[in-house]
């Protein structure tokens, strides 16, 4: 387990200690605030689960992120952590930590800038550091007449980024591959807020190499959240992943859901 996964671990403890739930988050557009209040806002998660007998697994999943909302200028730092073990042999180990800033030109225009570092065992890769920038632009922001607590709003993000990733392919003598791409990343989000509970959303990413648009990743997510009482929310989650030249001998694609529980403090 890389140090870094490890400190954040210990970290996260520290935090949910008296805190049990379930985590389902993907993307790094699912990580935006989910409140317009001022100041620091901490929303964090931790699953563990066992199995023995005729069935035997082991499965740690775990994610805290922490915000700050300013009039113009916002942030935010995410990290998770997913683990799954059956008696014969893993089945998950990837983790990231994700830092972001964005400055708010007005309501519709907004500069990001972030960092990010990765590792996904299954994907065979061993490290992903990346540092990208770039704008965010609010297409749509419709708010019923009638109910003011229902709305629908759709942004599109367009920037560069750049990778440095680490691959480790083959079983026992392992042949480290490097890789060094400059990415454009493009997204495009719909949230839509259906009443004071209940909020759905999607976000689709497109990342093609800059200097050939057959090398790209896609990403394609959309989800479900339902407040249920207090500081308490329901989710559910779909996401669909692929990269159209993997490195090594996997699959290129991937397919997973998710539901959970999510906690904000304060």
């Amino acid at each position: 387990m890389r140090k870094w996964v490890k400190s954040f671990i210990a970290i996260g403890f520290i935090f949910i200690s008296s805190v049990t739930w379930l985590s389902g988050q993907v993307n790094t557009e699912k990580f935006r605030k989910f409140s317009d209040k001022e100041g620091f806002i901490f929303n964090t998660g931790f699953r563990f689960g066992y199995s023995g007998g005729n069935s035997e697994y082991l499965t740690v999943d775990g994610t805290f992120r922490l915000d700050y909302n300013g009039k113009k200028n916002d942030a935010f730092i995410v990290a998770n952590y997913d683990y799954k073990e059956s008696s014969k042999s893993k089945i998950t180990n990837k983790g990231f930590v994700h830092l972001r800033g964005i400055h708010n030109f007005s309501q519709k225009i907004a500069l990001e800038t972030f960092l990010q570092q990765e590792f996904n065992e299954f994907l065979m890769l061993a490290d992903r550091n990346l540092v990208g920038a770039g704008g965010r632009f609010q297409l749509m922001d419709f708010i019923a007449e009638k109910d003011s607590l229902t709305r629908f709003t759709s942004n599109l993000g367009l920037g560069l980024m750049y990778e440095h990733e680490v691959y480790e392919i083959g079983e026992s003598d392992k042949t480290t591959v490097i890789k060094n791409p400059v990415r454009v990343t493009s997204y495009l989000t719909l949230d839509w807020a259906i009443n004071e509970r209940i909020n759905a959303w999607g976000v689709v990413y497109f990342q093609p190499h800059i200097t050939s648009i057959h090398n790209f990743r896609t990403v394609a997510e959309t989800g479900m959240e339902i407040w249920l009482l207090s500081r308490l929310y329901f989710s559910i989650d779909l996401s669909y992943r692929y990269n159209n030249e993997p490195i090594g001998d996997v699959r290129n694609y991937d397919i997973v859901i998710k539901n959970g529980l999510r906690l904000t403090i304060p």
